[in-house]
């Protein structure tokens, strides 16, 4: 779950009912030694092959929630 900023608006997030059955799932499962949305995956394998592009989408990311905000960047 992220804060509703204007930038993630349309990023994929966890509901709050979401983020509550991945954590009841976890402690009903004790044996599961990871809890990820479906997206995860497809996420972590775009780290490793695309680190670069990746990088540069999520500061594009940043700083329009920066302009849209009208907070000064970090």
């Amino acid at each position: 779950m992220i804060a509703p900023t204007p930038a993630y608006r349309f990023a994929p997030a966890l509901t709050p009912r979401e983020a509550a059955e991945a954590v009841a799932y976890a402690l009903v499962h004790p044996n599961i030694q990871r809890v990820a949305p479906w997206w995860m995956k497809s996420l972590e394998l775009a780290a490793l092959l695309l680190p670069g592009p990746l990088g540069r989408l999520l500061n594009g990311l940043e700083t329009l929630e920066v302009r849209l905000s009208g907070r000064q960047k970090r």
